[in-house]
């Protein structure tokens, strides 16, 4: 259960990973590039706006990332698919918009979505407390909600959280 374990965070690190290369290659080979007044036309916007939609996809993959079946950034619902990013580049966790306004029932279901636990018994003895829960002192959690990779929701202003 321990090298399972290790191989699942060994897969979510390499899947970060992935995301914060592509990350600096947009900021450094993009947006430097984009504010050079010479790369002002409309066909260099748009190649720009195709490379960087075709990064964006590429970083969905790496977040939709398996290990034996079950999707790693997925949270407690490992059998599907967490990420979608759709044709307007709106980008979703599990069905919600992770633009969600802080304080919607969307921006709820996120927050409560980036608590979300999945222990695993390491062999040390699983404990339960008084109302069937995991004591999580004698537990793994493997979960890693991808929304807390990524981050979500909106103020009231409308700005990234």
């Amino acid at each position: 259960m321990l090298d399972e374990a290790q191989s699942r965070q060994d897969g979510q690190e390499d899947a970060l990973r992935q995301v914060s290369d592509m990350v600096t290659t947009i900021s450094k080979n993009y947006n430097i590039q984009a504010l050079n007044g010479t790369n002002q036309t409309k066909e260099v916007r748009q190649s720009y706006a195709t490379a960087i939609r075709q990064f964006q996809q590429s970083m969905v993959l790496s977040l939709n990332s398996t290990y034996e079946d079950t999707f790693l950034f997925a949270g407690s619902d490992g059998k599907n698919p967490p990420f979608e990013l759709s044709s307007d580049g709106t980008l979703s966790y599990r069905g919600i918009n992770v633009n969600a306004s802080k304080g919607s029932a969307d921006y709820e279901k996120l927050k409560t979505m980036s608590n979300e636990n999945l222990y695993v018994d390491l062999g040390m003895g699983l404990s339960m407390d008084d109302f069937d829960q995991v004591v999580s002192s004698s537990a793994f959690n493997m979960s890693l909600p991808g929304i807390n990779a990524v981050g979500f929701g909106n103020d009231e202003n409308g700005d990234e959280q």
